[in-house]
């Protein structure tokens, strides 16, 4: 029996498919996180591992049948951070093994393994691009102290500057302000500040989780909030279409751009603004749905190295 493993693994969980050669998936395994900057090298390897394990075990499978593994995790961008995880893999014995970014596998899952660009909007951004020529391209996912544009936490940090705003009587009136004490559980507004500062990691999480509420506000026509969303497209525009400009394309292939994540996922209006910068700045783009999953793409990277 030959086994590929594709595992697409962050700061939350890790998700491992195990498939035959053709790809029909033959079991799944889901382990803790993996992204080794948060949880550390040893930690981030035994989710690795253990997401295999359940996987191969569904599959009926063990690890010495597995001939090849693509393990696209977050937290490995520089090559000496690559290096490092694939030794801390070395469990995987002879399997051919291959460690990237998750942006790549997310790519190769949302475009099929085609050329194009991948722009993921979730609790951070990035966008990242495959060229015809194999070449990987990237634009933002500097983490939410520098950069992060278009992302839950900028969607939701702009949610409590904007109430704030209204607050001081420097901005408009907005949803957003009874919104958040009630997601929060404040009776004052200005209680934000205590929680925001006392804990800066958790209140990240904290904000990217009003990004829903920001979503709802606008769609029940909240100026304010509608004017965040398009903020944040315009943002995701920007850094999709400064990919695209890198990336090596024959001329008459489709410059094809998608987006994932919870944003891109949960607002139409971040989509219609990301289309509409879109449209600036790289006419001959076009943006489409994802066809796969990151774990559907780890897969298939993993089967292209056989």
């Amino acid at each position: 029996m030959q086994v590929v493993l594709g595992l697409d693994g962050g700061g939350t969980k890790t998700r491992c498919l195990a498939a035959d050669a053709s790809g029909r998936v033959l079991g799944e395994g889901l382990s803790g996180p993996s992204n080794y900057q948060v949880v550390g090298l040893d930690a981030a390897a035994a989710a690795v591992r253990a997401a295999a394990e359940e996987a191969l075990a569904a599959a009926g499978a063990s690890m010495g049948d597995v001939v090849a593994v693509c393990a696209g995790l977050a937290g490995v961008g520089r090559p000496e951070d690559q290096a490092a995880m694939r030794e801390a893999l070395a469990f995987f014995g002879q399997a051919r093994l291959e460690v990237v970014p998750d942006a790549r596998v997310a790519l190769a899952g949302a475009l099929a393994g085609q050329p194009g660009v991948v722009v993921i909007s979730g609790t951070g951004s990035i966008a990242y691009g495959l060229d015809s020529q194999g070449e990987t391209h990237r634009a933002g996912g500097w983490g939410w102290i520098l950069g992060d544009e278009g992302s839950g936490y900028q969607i939701g940090r702009q949610a409590l500057v904007a109430a704030l705003a209204e607050r001081d009587g420097t901005g408009p009136a907005t949803l957003l302000t009874s919104r958040i004490c009630e997601a929060w559980q404040l009776e004052r507004l200005d209680q934000a500040i205590r929680r925001v500062y006392a804990d800066l990691p958790q209140a990240k999480a904290d904000m990217a989780a009003l990004a829903p509420l920001v979503m709802a506000a606008a769609a029940e026509g909240d100026g304010v909030a509608a004017g965040i969303l398009a903020r944040a497209g315009h943002d995701l525009g920007t850094v999709a279409a400064a990919v695209l400009r890198r990336l090596a394309l024959p001329a008459g292939t489709p410059e094809l751009v998608t987006i994932i994540g919870g944003v891109g996922n949960g607002s139409a209006a971040v989509r219609g603004a990301l289309a509409e910068r879109l449209a600036e700045l790289a006419p001959g783009a076009r943006l489409i749905e994802a066809q796969e999953g990151p774990d559907r793409g780890a897969v298939r990277m993993a089967i292209a190295l056989l």
